[in-house]
């Protein structure tokens, strides 16, 4: 049984980051799916395995058994008693004795893992790049905003239950989010910076919680209207002032020890590029600024998306060339 291909309102926009931005954490709730799936026992691959200086294969690399069907199946993982749906898409030419770098693809809020995927085509883009892309399904169509909570816990159990059953390359493991997605992908990744080796997100770009330089890419509308793109704008997804992105950026920046001004490139009519040089440990800070963009995924599939978004630039393919270009030490 696949996932439901349920058409969100305009909610799925929507997220409450007020809590968030104050203390970087969230209720540590929890809903059971209702997007029931199948989950077909997962083939383990083959035992010889080929390997490049700074690769670090997973246990799934060294398993005996038959190599994993290459396209796009929903899968299970159940922890503490709940099963979470997820959709894994594994690339054509990928090969069980070949350690393979994997994306962590997060929705927005009300949204789910099918919808998303045919709004960003990250599985389809990324398995023609030889990369596995797992795009979990948040419990009620919504993510805790909480490092540690039960959420981040099974998307924990993903990872671990994919690195089991193919061949993955721990140090490239990445995770991209949009919206109330990429809030989560900002909590889960910093408190993973051991296993997450670089991250990007669209229309939000708060630093919560990172520790230590990370690469990092984002991208946001200068229009957005629940996640305003302006320092001390108000939105409706969110109670008070935001600190402006650019504002965020220069925090990841410092972070990242760069240089504190960015290198300024208008790439067309609709898209800005800000680039921080000189950043320590060949870590990257960039921001794709869409002019006049609403809180919408660049270069988005128009007929998976309710809202005009450009198509100067594709945000997904962005990313993976952003994430090909690092790797954990």
């Amino acid at each position: 049984m696949a996932m439901p291909r349920r058409r969100a309102p305009i909610g799925v926009y929507l997220l409450a980051l007020t809590a968030l931005v104050a203390s970087c954490s969230s209720s540590t709730s929890t809903a059971s799916p209702n997007s029931p799936s199948t989950a077909a026992s997962t083939a383990a691959p083959t035992t010889t395995t080929s390997t490049v200086p700074g690769q670090d294969p997973s246990a799934g690399c060294s398993t005996k058994g038959s190599p994993e069907a290459p396209g796009q199946t929903v899968r299970n993982v159940t922890t503490a008693g709940v099963v979470h749906p997820y959709l894994l898409s594994v690339p054509t030419g990928y090969r069980p004795s070949h350690p393979t770098p994997l994306v962590l693809s997060f929705h927005g809020y009300a949204s789910n893992a099918r919808e998303f995927a045919a709004l960003t085509r990250m599985p389809t883009e990324g398995a023609r790049r030889d990369v596995i892309v797992v795009t979990p399904e948040g419990p009620g169509h919504t993510w805790q905003l909480n490092a540690t909570g039960s959420d981040a816990a099974f998307v924990d159990a993903i990872v671990a239950t994919v690195s089991q059953s193919l061949c993955v390359d721990m140090h490239r493991v990445y995770s991209s989010g949009f919206s109330q997605g990429a809030a989560f992908t900002i909590i889960y990744s910093c408190a993973r910076q051991d296993r997450v080796a670089a991250f990007a997100t669209v229309a939000v770009d708060f630093q919560l919680g990172c520790k230590q330089p990370v690469p990092y890419l984002a991208f946001h509308g200068t229009v957005d209207p629940l996640v305003p793109y302006d320092n001390g704008a108000v939105g409706a997804s969110i109670q008070g002032k935001v600190r402006g992105t650019l504002l965020n950026m220069s925090d990841w920046a410092k972070l990242d020890q760069c240089a504190s001004a960015p290198t300024v490139r208008t790439l067309s009519s609709e898209i800005v590029l800000r680039t921080w040089p000189e950043c320590t440990a060949g870590t990257t800070v960039e921001l794709y600024t869409i002019v006049k963009g609403s809180h919408t995924w660049p270069g988005a599939d128009p007929k998976a998306s309710p809202l005009y978004t450009t198509k100067q630039i594709d945000a997904t393919a962005l990313m993976l060339d952003f994430f090909a270009a690092h790797h954990l030490p």
